[in-house]
């Protein structure tokens, strides 16, 4: 549900910014829908992705925030608003928004992972843990200059390539073998994420 995001970027760049978003486009991203459903699908068959109601409304409002993210980026970036602007500004919406929804999940009794004590932590959990950190902060700093450049459909797009990105870690770090799915799959997103590149704006 989440990665229904490019359609709702699409729509909403169409509505907002006047961007085009043609049957070509829809066409295109139904191909990665495709590809993403593909690379899911030994876990989808076998029943492994069971969503409660909650977890169904929570996966598709993430959807529309982040769609709605790439467009107000898209925005930000025709008005030349500097990237630091923006990256504050996501901060502080995080600071604002995080405490209500942690008691919204904590009310409806949604399971959160174990905190591990400051005196527990490893050289080895310490290093994973500071190198996401840095990972993330560098994400986002590349998405921010990417969002202002190119259609808000093509930046939701690309990000569909956390799939296939995510399976390519899990080997080269976790020695994870990927299924013939997974591989099928990332490659349908990466034709998809091209033929949508090569589109005129």
């Amino acid at each position: 549900m989440y990665f229904t995001n490019p359609f709702w970027a699409g729509l909403m760049a169409r509505v907002f910014l006047g961007e085009r978003y043609d049957a070509r486009r829809v066409a295109i991203l139904c191909l990665g829908g495709f590809g993403i459903v593909l690379a899911l699908w030994p876990d989808l068959s076998h029943g492994r992705f069971v969503l409660s109601r909650f977890g169904f409304a929570a996966a598709l409002l993430g959807s529309l925030v982040q769609a709605g993210q790439y467009v107000a980026g898209r925005a930000c970036g025709e008005s030349n608003l500097h990237w630091l602007y923006q990256n504050m500004a996501y901060s502080c919406a995080g600071l604002v928004l995080s405490p209500p929804a942690l008691i919204a999940f904590s009310a409806l009794g949604v399971k959160s992972e174990i905190c591990v004590p400051l005196e527990a932590m490893t050289f080895q959990k310490t290093v994973a843990s500071t190198g996401t950190v840095l990972c993330a902060l560098a994400s986002q700093l590349w998405l921010i200059q990417g969002m202002g450049r190119i259609p808000a459909a093509m930046t939701a797009a690309i990000r569909t390539l956390d799939i296939p990105l995510a399976i390519m870690w899990a080997l080269v770090l976790l020695g994870t073998v990927p299924s013939i799915f997974q591989i099928l799959g990332g490659v349908v997103l990466l034709i998809a994420c091209i033929m949508l590149s090569r589109l005129k704006n």
